[in-house]
C-alpha cells in the first residue's frame, strides 16, 4: 500500500514538474520571438530567462527531495516490517512448542504473512496445527473471499497465500478459479490443490486427476503439481498413466515427474512406464526410458524394447535408450554400450561412456578398454574423456 501511493505522488510530481517546465519553456520561446520583433526590452528577456532557470532548479530538487525521502521511508518502512514479523514468527514458534502461549485477538499483516510463512515451511503435526488456527481466526475464508476478486493483483495474492496455508477448505475455491479465463490464476490454483493434497493424504486425488484430464493446462505446470505432491504423487501418476487415451502432454508431464517425485516407484507406475516405453510416439517413448532409468526398473520385458531403441533412427530417442540400458541385462548393456560408443550423435556417444561406469566394475573396464582398443576413433577420445572427467585415469 505504501509503495502503491508513493509511486501514485511521484508519477503526480513528476507531470506537475514536466508540465512546469513545458510550459516556462513556451514563455521563453515566446519571450525570445517577441525580442526578435522588437516587442519586449532586453532586460524583460534577462529577468525571464532568470526566472525559467530557477524553475528549473527548483522543480529538479524538488523530485530529487522526494526520491531521496521516499527511499529512506520505504527502507524504514521494509525495515519496521521485518522486525514485526520477526516478532511474530518467534511467536508462533513459541506457541508450537507450548499451546497454552496465549495469542492476540487479532493479527495484523504482519502477523498473517509470518504465520503463512510457517506454514509453508513447517510439515506433520505442528504444521497441522498451523493449519487448524489459519482456519480457526478465519485467514483461510479471507483468503478464499480475495481469491473471487475482480482486482487480479488481490487474486493472485489470495491464492498464493491459500498455497502457502495448505487447509482443505482451499479445494473448492481452486477447482473453481481451474476455469478462470487469466492462465496465470488457473496455474496457481493448480499448485494450490497439489500442496493441499500432499499436505491431507487422505483427501480424494481422483477429483484432481479428472480436473488434470479435462483443463488445458501446460505440461510444465502438470509436472510442477505433480512434484509438489510429494508422497500422493505416486497414485495420482498411476492414474493419470492408467487410461488408455491419456493425452501426450499429461502423459509427458507424468512420466517426467516419475522418479523425482517420492513415492512413484508403485507396481501400476511401473506397467505404465514399460507400457510407455514401447509408445509409438518418440517423445513419450524418450520420457518413458528416462523414467525407467530414474527408477531403477529392471523389468525383463525392458531388455528387447530399450536394446532395439538404443539403435533407433531418433538421436533423441537413442541418447534416452543408451542411457536407461543400465537397468537391463548386464551383458547385453555392455554389448550395446559398445556399439554405441561409436554412435554418430556426440551426445549417445557420451550417453554410452557415462553410463558404462554404472555398471560396476565390469563397464568400467569396458570403458577403460574402449578409451585404448575401440575401433572407432571418436569413441576412444569420448571414452577417455570420461575417465579424465572422472579422475580415472586413461590412456589417449
Amino acid at each position: 500500500m505504501w509503495r502503491r501511493w508513493g509511486d501514485y505522488l511521484y508519477a503526480v510530481l513528476v507531470l506537475v514538474v514536466f508540465g512546469a517546465e513545458a510550459l516556462a519553456l513556451i514563455v521563453l520561446s515566446l519571450a525570445f520571438f517577441a525580442r526578435i520583433v522588437g516587442l519586449l526590452a532586453y532586460g524583460r528577456l534577462i529577468e525571464l530567462m532568470i526566472a525559467v532557470v530557477l524553475l528549473t532548479c527548483i522543480s529538479l530538487a524538488v523530485v530529487m527531495m522526494h526520491v531521496l525521502v521516499y527511499m529512506a521511508m520505504s527502507a524504514y518502512r521494509e525495515r519496521s516490517r521485518k522486525a514485526r514479523g520477526q516478532r511474530w514468527t518467534e511467536l508462533f514458534v513459541a506457541w508450537m512448542f507450548d499451546r497454552t502461549v496465549e495469542l492476540p485477538a487479532r493479527f495484523p499483516r504482519e502477523a498473517i504473512d509470518a504465520l503463512l510463512e510457517l506454514r509453508e515451511t513447517i510439515r506433520g503435526e505442528d504444521g497441522v496445527a498451523l493449519g487448524a488456527l489459519i482456519e480457526a481466526r478465519g485467514i483461510a475464508a479471507k483468503l478464499t473471499k480475495r481469491a473471487r476478486s475482480r482486482r487480479l493483483a488481490a487474486r493472485l495474492h489470495a491464492i498464493e497465500g491459500l498455497a502457502k496455508a495448505r487447509v482443505p477448505s482451499a479445494l473448492e475455491v481452486a477447482y473453481e478459479l481451474l476455469d478462470d479465463e487469466t492462465p496465470v490464476v488457473r496455474f496457481m490454483a493448480t499448485r494450490v490443490i497439489a500442496r493441499t493434497l500432499a499436505a491431507f493424504p487422505g483427501l480424494d486425488r481422483r477429483r484432481f486427476v479428472t480436473a488434470l484430464r479435462t483443463h488445458e493446462l501446460p505440461g510444465g505446470v502438470v509436472e510442477e503439481a505433480l512434484l509438489l505432491l510429494d508422497d500422493a504423487a505416486g497414485s495420482v501418476i498411476g492414474d493419470l498413466l492408467s487410461v488408455d487415451r491419456v493425452p501426450p502432454r499429461l502423459a509427458r508431464a507424468a512420466l517426467d515427474a516419475v522418479g523425482r517425485a517420492t513415492d512413484t516407484n508403485h507396481d501400476e507406475v511401473a506397467r505404465a512406464v514399460v507400457h510407455f516405453v514401447a509408445h509409438p510416439d518418440p517423445e513419450l517413448r524418450a520420457a518413458a526410458m528416462q523414467a525407467a532409468a530414474r527408477m531403477h526398473l529392471r523389468e525383463p520385458a525392458l531388455t528387447e524394447l530399450i536394446a532395439g531403441a538404443a539403435g533407433g533412427e531418433i538421436e533423441f530417442v537413442r541418447m534416452q535408450a543408451t542411457r536407461a540400458l543400465g537397468v537391463i541385462d548386464q551383458e547385453r548393456a555392455l554389448r550395446v554400450l559398445w556399439e554405441r560408443l561409436r554412435d554418430v550423435s556426440w551426445w549417445v556417444r557420451r550417453a554410452a561412456a557415462e553410463t558404462l561406469p554404472t555398471l560396476g566394475p565390469p563397464g568400467l573396464a569396458l570403458l577403460t578398454r574402449a578409451s585404448n582398443e575401440h575401433p572407432d576413433r571418436f569413441a576412444r577420445h569420448m571414452a577417455h574423456h570420461v575417465l579424465m572427467e572422472a579422475e580415472l585415469g586413461g590412456a589417449p
